[in-house]
C-alpha cells in the first residue's frame, strides 16, 4: 500500500481510494501453482469496482500503525476480470 504526493505530512486519519487527501496504489499478489496474480486498487483507475481505505491509527517518528479493507480488481485493458475482497487488515511498520 503507498500513499503518494501527499500535499501534507501523513497523519493520523482515514483515507480513501478517490476521497483522501493523497493519491493511492494497493496492489495484492499471490503465486499459485507457480503462477503469480495481481489485483490492484488505484486512485483515478478505470475499473468502478475497487475501493479501498487506509486508517492511520498512530504514528510517531519510528513506526506507523493502521488498518486496512477495501476491494481490489484485476484488469485487462478497461475490462474488470477479477474481485478481490481485502478484510480485517493490519499493520504496524517502521518509518525510514
Amino acid at each position: 500500500m503507498s500513499l503518494f504526493n501527499s500535499p501534507a505530512p501523513i497523519k493520523v486519519q482515514e483515507y480513501t481510494l478517490d476521497g483522501g487527501p493523497s493519491p493511492m496504489l494497493v496492489i495484492y499478489s499471490a503465486i499459485k501453482n507457480g503462477v503469480q496474480t495481481s489485483h490492484t486498487a488505484s486512485t483515478s483507475s478505470f475499473s468502478s469496482s475497487d475501493t479501498f481505505i487506509i486508517n492511520i491509527t498512530s504514528i510517531d517518528k519510528q513506526t506507523v500503525k493502521g488498518t486496512f479493507s477495501g476491494t481490489v480488481v484485476m484488469q485487462s485493458g478497461t475490462t474488470t476480470t477479477s474481485v478481490l475482497q481485502v478484510t480485517d487488515g493490519s499493520f504496524s511498520a517502521p518509518i525510514k
